[in-house]
């Protein structure tokens, strides 16, 4: 067995139209009999690919000639069939038209005798349903009125009673301001002549514990072994500081009472800017309670317009019953002697002779009087009118 070398390689060329491959064997491998038999297999086998390919091509060929053959006669029928359904259809449109002809002349007047009773039968219905109308309209008006009007009142009322109270409450509080005011300003005046005093008061005081304490230093200086002096003084000095602490104390509840009074202006003061504001909303109300009076005014005329118009339509109403009505009469009345009259004899001059019989007419045929729904014979249009009535109902 002939192992491969390592720098040798098959090199492949294609050459020709058909796509022929031709094989370059090295010179060491030609001499090789299995590279012949190889060789020879894969010539073989390339002619037996061509052979397959040519007959493939030629199926190819084949199927594209009977594909186009069959879209042809597909395309032929497809014409032929859009041809026979137009045909189709419009015989079928001249038979609807041809039966609609025929039942035509039945159907009218069947249809003409259905819709008689029902303009008679919609016409008492719509007078009832308007009667039954107009006075659910009426009450439902006279209610809203009536509720509009009670809601109003209490609306005012109300309204009345908040103003009032709403204006108490202003002049108490101008009353109360006005005296806290007056309070805050004696209570400043009291204030301001008692730092007056505390401070006059002060000033005598140190004044005086200046002069004692001058004095007694002398007398300390002068007198250095006087007990009872020694006594005397520190008790002045502890009298005026008690003295100076209760004053201190007064004028600090003083501040404190000042400041408590200032709050309470403040806040009277934030009560008297509400006022306006609630003078606002009560005008807010009494606009609202206009417009609504106003509102209330133009539904009262939208409703008197309405009953106007209701009334005219009810009188039309009434007179295209009327008018029906008589059309109906004036129709059966015509149908009556059209249906008992007795039909004329056709003579000819020829026909006529001295010494002939009368020619008898033939008996008259009973017309179809017939329900469209249930096919009941009736003996005249005035049985057929009521019983069709009922059978509708």
């Amino acid at each position: 067995m002939v192992q491969p070398q390592a720098d040798m390689a098959l090199q492949w060329e294609m050459a020709g139209e058909e796509g022929n491959v031709a094989l370059q064997v090295p010179a060491e491998l030609a001499a090789n009999e299995v590279v012949t038999r190889l060789l020879g297999d894969n010539q073989q086998l390339r002619e037996a690919l061509q052979r397959s390919n040519q007959a493939l091509r030629q199926r190819c060929e084949e199927m594209e000639e009977w594909q186009r053959r069959s879209r042809e006669e597909r395309e032929f029928l497809s014409c032929r069939f859009q041809e026979a359904r137009a045909l189709v259809e419009r015989l079928a449109m001249e038979n609807h038209s041809l039966s609609s002809l025929a039942n035509r002349d039945f159907l009218n007047r069947t249809l003409l005798d259905v819709m008689t009773v029902v303009v008679e039968t919609l016409s008492l219905t719509l007078k009832t349903l308007f009667q039954s109308l107009s006075l659910s309209l009426s009450v439902c008006v006279c209610v809203c009125v009536c509720v509009c009007v009670c809601v109003a009142e209490q609306y005012w009322e109300s309204l009345a009673a908040s103003e009032r109270e709403m204006e108490q409450q202003r002049k108490q509080h101008s009353v109360t301001v006005d005296k806290l005011l007056l309070q805050t300003h004696n209570l400043e005046t009291a204030l301001k002549t008692d730092r007056l005093v505390i401070t006059e008061e002060r000033y005598t005081h140190t004044h005086n514990l200046e002069t004692a304490h001058l004095v007694v230093t002398e007398e300390v200086h002068t007198n250095r072994y006087c007990d009872n002096n020694n006594v005397f003084q520190e008790e002045a000095w502890r009298r005026h500081g008690c003295c100076l602490e209760e004053a201190e104390r007064a004028l600090a509840l003083k501040q404190d009472l000042i400041d408590k009074l200032k709050e309470e202006v403040e806040q009277q003061r934030g009560s008297l800017e509400t006022v306006p504001v609630l003078t606002a909303q009560a005008e807010i109300y009494k606009a609202d309670f206009l417009a609504e009076r106003e509102a209330r005014e133009k539904l009262n005329q939208r409703k008197e317009e309405l009953q106007d118009q209701l009334n005219t339509a009810l009188a039309e109403m009434e007179l295209c019953v009327c008018v029906c009505f008589r059309a109906r009469m004036e129709k059966m009345q015509q149908r009556h002697l059209e249906v008992f009259r007795p039909p004329r004899p056709h003579i000819t001059p020829n026909q006529v002779h001295p010494t002939t019989t009368p020619h008898h007419p033939p008996p008259n045929q009973l017309p179809d009087y017939r329900c469209p729904k249930c096919q009941y014979q009736a003996p005249d249009m005035d049985t057929l009118q009521i019983h069709v009535m009922d059978c509708i109902q």
